[in-house]
């Protein structure tokens, strides 16, 4: 769930970035394998998120095991 791993005061802080890290977890969470990709270099990049390359990682991870190519390129660069 996206409030057990986002600070929400430093999202408030961000709104343009909280939107789009909201909508690409969000989608992430339904199964969006592209979506996967995006938040894991939100992670990587600390855009609308605390920055985390476990985080980042373990997001590249999913996308790679969907054969996602950007996800496999991603992981392969961490």
């Amino acid at each position: 769930r996206l409030e057990e791993v986002v600070d929400s005061e430093l999202l408030a802080r961000l709104p343009k970035q909280r939107a789009e890290f909201v909508a690409a977890f969000e989608m992430a969470e339904k199964g969006r394998v592209e979506s996967y990709v995006s938040v894991g270099e939100m992670y990587r990049d600390g855009s609308g998120v605390p920055g985390d390359d476990e985080y980042a990682i373990d997001w590249f991870k999913k996308a790679a095991e969907a054969r996602v190519p950007r996800g496999q390129l991603r992981l392969g660069q961490m």
